[in-house]
């Protein structure tokens, strides 16, 4: 049965300046995510020389520096699911942060590696915890229109981090890189008192006198739709909720967009994005000897990601998401060739220039295809296809797999170039892509403009008899 005013109807009255709002709070939080995911590969060539105050690292020491890191970062998104659905999304986010300040000022201060290490750890914890919990929150308490755009925004800002990171490098002494991420993170945890909570979390609180305050702040006074969203909610929790029964987990609506979920998340740990080139990007450059230095050309790596988050938005609006994620696949697997090319070029033949411009238009392009299309998909997709309850444990499983592409790649990527080398290795990431794509075009559905009761339908054999379509 299908109401006669739609959700999507209504919210055309909606404000949107407080879901901006939101967003901007939000940005400082991703700000924090994308500069602290890559400290440690700007860094490390400061670790293996001993300059700038950094603490000298031997090669193992290096290699377990940037290897472990991707593992806490797993558990904190293990530890995201609990923690969100026990203290609210907005108390995590401020916890992360806290945490993350702890970190940062444990590495600034660390005498010996083993302490640097556990302070690089705990910042993974922060991390794991903060990258997931943006996106289930915009996804729960934007508008169906702005869904989509929320989850690339919150891409963007990893991204713009993590080349603020990049451009603060290059242009002041290193030794003073942590206390900018530091300073962020206070920003976001003063500026979070203003952040609203998610209805829909509230909703499954039994708060219901508080989800539709927020509903109320969110959506303006004028807006007649309140009613509708608490219903849907209620109406699609009926349907998959028992607290008792956790027997939704095997059932079609949970496994199927769990393992869509599962496949493209570990795509992307296994695309030679994660590892190689963001976390050892540096040093790969470093082996080209470009005339211009290699901290700015390296600006190709976080300056692609962002270029292609920008461009994303208004694709996302015109495209659908299989074909938006087929076309950024196909760019990212022309580009992994091209990187292969570029090793294979300076390992057999003395023209410095063309190995060049295959490894800067590469990783340019690597990173633009994930911005523009991959990344901005799959980031978008577990808000949409996973019911309330299921967003954070859902999101987090994904991003475990992620994580642990990332960390098993990342650990035996030096014994990979020993043994068969770089080209060979992009050749198996360019093939990784190609079967994501091949893999999207058959199963990923449409959820463009769908409503959360519509998103429901999805994956169902049969809608129950008492099931509205809001």
């Amino acid at each position: 049965m299908v109401r006669p005013e739609n959700i999507i109807d209504l919210q055309r009255a909606a404000l949107t300046w407080p879901l901006y709002l939101s967003m901007s709070i939000l940005a400082v939080n991703s700000v924090v995510i994308g500069y602290s995911y890559y400290y440690a590969g700007i860094t490390l060539p400061y670790h293996q020389t001993g300059s700038h105050g950094y603490i000298k690292l031997s090669e193992d020491q290096s290699n377990w520096y940037l290897s472990l890191h991707p593992l806490t970062i797993l558990i904190g998104s293990v530890l995201c699911n609990p923690l969100g659905e026990k203290l609210g999304r907005k108390r995590v986010l401020m916890a992360a942060n806290l945490v993350n300040v702890m970190s940062f000022t444990l590495m600034y201060f660390a005498p010996n590696f083993a302490l640097l290490l556990t302070g690089r750890l705990i910042s993974g914890l922060s991390i794991g915890i903060g990258i997931l919990m943006p996106f289930v929150l915009l996804s729960e308490i934007s508008t169906i229109k702005l869904r989509s755009g929320f989850a690339n925004a919150v891409n963007l800002f990893i991204s713009l981090g993590t080349l603020l990171a990049y451009v603060l490098n290059m242009s002041f002494t290193p030794a003073y890189l942590p206390f900018a991420v530091v300073g962020c993170s206070i920003v976001f945890i003063a500026a979070s008192v203003s952040l609203s909570e998610s209805p829909h979390w509230l909703i499954r609180q039994g708060r219901m006198e508080e989800a539709e305050f927020v509903l109320r702040t969110l959506r303006g006074d004028a807006y007649m739709g309140i009613q509708n969203e608490i219903k849907e909610v209620l109406n699609v929790l009926k349907q998959t909720s028992d607290a008792q029964d956790i027997s939704r987990w095997k059932s079609r609506t949970f496994l199927i967009p769990m393992g869509i979920l599962i496949l493209l998340f570990s795509t992307i740990g296994l695309c030679g994005l994660d590892a190689p080139l963001n976390l050892n990007g540096p040093r790969m450059f470093e082996e080209f000897g470009f005339h211009i230095p290699y901290q700015i050309i390296m600006l190709f790596i976080p300056a692609g990601s962002c270029l292609g988050y920008i461009v994303a938005t208004p694709l996302m609006e015109r495209m659908r998401k299989r074909n938006h994620f087929i076309l950024a696949a196909l760019v990212m697997a022309v580009s992994t060739v091209s990187l292969g090319l570029a090793y294979y070029v300076k390992d057999n033949f003395d023209n410095k220039t063309i190995s060049q411009m295959f490894m800067a238009g590469g990783a340019l392009g690597l990173t633009f295809g994930y911005g523009v299309g991959l990344g901005s998909v799959v980031y978008a997709l577990p808000g949409e296809l996973l019911c309330p309850e299921d967003k954070t444990i859902g999101i987090s499983i994904a991003h475990c797999c992620r994580m642990v592409c990332t960390a098993v790649v990342m650990k035996i990527y030096p014994y990979c170039i020993a043994v068969i080398g770089y080209p060979i290795l992009f050749t198996f990431h360019t093939l990784v892509l190609v079967l994501a794509a091949m893999f999207v075009l058959r199963y990923l559905p449409e959820t463009k403009n769908k409503s959360l009761s519509e998103l429901q339908l999805l994956f169902q054999k049969k809608p129950p008899e008492d099931f509205y379509i809001y």
